[in-house]
């Protein structure tokens, strides 16, 4: 009898692990309602500088500028030209504050030795050690980031020392050009409150405007051109509004759907449990009524 009790308790485990496994089954079929919307363009354009932010720090991490030879300085800001067509112009100093490597995009590597250690991004640089992030507007009309990092080597005390620094103007036009090719929407690009850059942007008079992470950049804001809303809802909205229906039953979240099955789940194994111990009740009454006869019998 132990036997099938023992027996009967793992038939009535198995069971309920099979309902809670089809339970959580069905709670992990994603809702079409959750289905994530495609990323805002004021998200794109933050994603789109912190990406080149990141391209540009490794510029200066490159080995190139830790070598005597500045010709592997001057391939290094070749080759980055090339791969980068929004970057304009690289320059590294020395620790003095001398211009030792120059490539403008388009031309030769540049070596004239002037020095800019009066300039207020150097000093800022050499003192603190950090990087310097600013705006330039060039007499040309281009607008440019005016980026600039420091070479630092650690000495075996574990201090920093400042070798040099790395800078580069970005061309900020040709930065919004690159990212409209994948707009198809007009948008307006204002930066320290000039009109920068249009994407089809043609008589639009009703606009939203948010505003975007350009490091150096601090004042720099999207126009989007406001959606009209379609002329089905305008025409509805003129005529008097019907009676409004009985709200609909609200639609249940998955959390909810799994807590429900949970109470069900535990409801029918606490009644299999139940049933079994009330059918071990039973024969264990029958047994002991067995026994009894049994007990009469040898009696008489």
């Amino acid at each position: 009898m132990t036997g099938l009790f023992n027996r009967s308790i793992v038939v009535a485990g198995i069971a309920v692990a099979a309902f809670c496994l089809a339970a959580s089954a069905q709670s992990e079929i994603p809702d079409e309602a959750a289905a994530t919307q495609p990323a805002a363009l004021n998200e794109s354009v933050d994603i789109y500088f912190a990406e080149l932010k990141n391209d540009f720090d490794l510029v200066v991490a490159a080995p190139a500028l830790r070598k005597t030879k500045l010709v592997y300085t001057d391939r290094h800001f070749v080759s980055i030209l090339k791969k980068h067509q929004t970057f304009y112009s690289l320059i590294r100093t020395n620790s003095k504050g001398v211009v030792i490597n120059e490539v403008i995009r388009g031309a030769t590597p540049v070596r004239d030795y002037r020095k800019i250690a009066n300039q207020f991004w150097y000093n800022h640089v050499a003192k603190t050690h950090e990087e310097y992030q600013g705006f330039l507007k060039e007499e040309t009309g281009r607008y440019y980031l005016f980026w600039a990092k420091p070479i630092l080597f650690t000495t075996p005390n574990g201090t920093k020392k400042f070798f040099g620094a790395v800078a580069a103007k970005i061309d900020l036009w040709d930065c919004f050009h690159k990212i409209s090719t994948d707009v198809d929407k007009p948008f307006l690009a204002r930066v320290e409150g000039i009109s920068l850059y249009a994407h089809k942007w043609k008589n639009v008079t009703e606009f939203d405007e948010a505003g975007v992470t350009i490091p150096g950049a601090q004042k720099t804001f999207i126009r989007f051109e406001k959606t009209a809303p379609p002329q089905e809802n305008l025409a509805i909205a003129q005529t008097p509004p019907p009676p409004e229906p009985a709200a609909p039953a609200k639609r249940m979240t998955v959390l909810e759907k799994v807590d429900r099955r949970a109470i069900i789940a535990v409801a029918v194994a606490v009644g299999l449990i139940i049933i079994i111990l009330v059918v071990r009740l039973i024969m264990q009454i029958n047994h002991i009524m067995l026994m009894r006869r049994i007990d009469k019998s040898d009696i008489l």
